[in-house]
């Protein structure tokens, strides 16, 4: 827009008109006043009317916030801290690893790493590739929490790689309680821990357990333990003028095939040779 000039009586009359900021050419009149605002480009100005000016030639400047930027961000420089050589490395928060706390201090001039914890930081490893059969031959181990079963010893070996990972015995676990019925009785919640002890009934069971289970069900006798391990095998006499076995007393049942239910197939064989076992346990 073109200025208009009148001349009166001597004096010289200049009439202007007004036009945006972004039409009009540097350099700016902006007054002093400190009211600062952050561009887009990462500068601080000294206020608006100052980022209007530098946006007539920089059209992408816009205003990124009021206030002051963040000076911190923008260096790229590497800092000079007056740290020392000693190397009590600490982990950062991140997950990198700096020769001791005063370094990882200086690094918080432009970013938020904090201290994670004492020592270098953990590689994590990947999970080990282990060529291992599918056979289930289950063993018994540790997991870092308790007991584990593992379908073979193939693959708790293969976690010994990177866990502390024991191996224990042969079998699945047995750390678990389960309901054993103790025949004639109640259910009782024992393991199945095999740490026989021999009753003064002459009976074998496969731990205190089970003992103290067959003790509050008898009726007919005050047991105690006898001592630990099996009882000692005695000769039975099955029948008044029949044969004289010597089978120990133990409580294995077997169903025979004359539907009779034996205490172990030791007294189902002395009882008839021509008896079969036809399955474990009571009839």
């Amino acid at each position: 827009m073109n200025n208009s000039v009148f001349f009166l009586a001597g004096v010289v009359t200049i009439i202007a008109s007004c036009v945006p900021i972004s039409f009009a050419l540097p350099p700016c009149v902006c007054t002093r006043g400190f009211s600062p605002v952050c561009g887009s480009d990462g500068t601080t100005y000294n206020n608006q009317c100052m980022l209007d000016c530098a946006a007539t030639k920089n059209p992408d400047l816009s205003l990124a916030r009021p206030g002051k930027c963040d000076t911190r961000a923008k260096r790229e420089e590497p800092l000079l801290c007056p740290c020392n050589a000693i190397h009590l490395p600490v982990c950062g928060t991140d997950g990198e690893t700096y020769a001791n706390e005063c370094i990882l201090d200086c690094q918080k001039e432009q970013t938020n790493v904090e201290v994670k914890y004492q020592g270098p930081c953990k590689v994590k490893r990947e999970e080990p590739i282990c060529a291992c059969s599918f056979d289930y031959n289950p063993v018994c181990g540790t997991d870092g929490e308790g007991q584990k079963t593992y379908s073979n010893r193939c693959e708790l070996e293969c976690l010994q790689r990177t866990q502390a990972v024991e191996f224990l015995y042969e079998g699945p676990c047995r750390n678990k309680r389960e309901e054993i019925q103790v025949a004639p009785g109640p259910i009782c919640l024992c393991t199945t821990d095999l740490r026989p002890v021999c009753a003064s009934n002459g009976l074998t069971y496969d731990n205190p357990c089970l003992f103290d289970c067959a003790k509050e069900s008898s009726t007919l006798e005050v047991l105690r333990i006898e001592h630990e391990g099996i009882c000692a095998p005695k000769p039975v006499v099955i029948g008044e003028g029949g044969p004289q076995c010597s089978c120990p007393k133990v409580k294995e049942p077997v169903c025979a095939s004359d539907g009779q239910t034996y205490s172990s197939e030791c007294m189902m064989n002395c009882e008839a040779k021509e008896l079969t076992v036809t399955r474990n346990g009571p009839c």
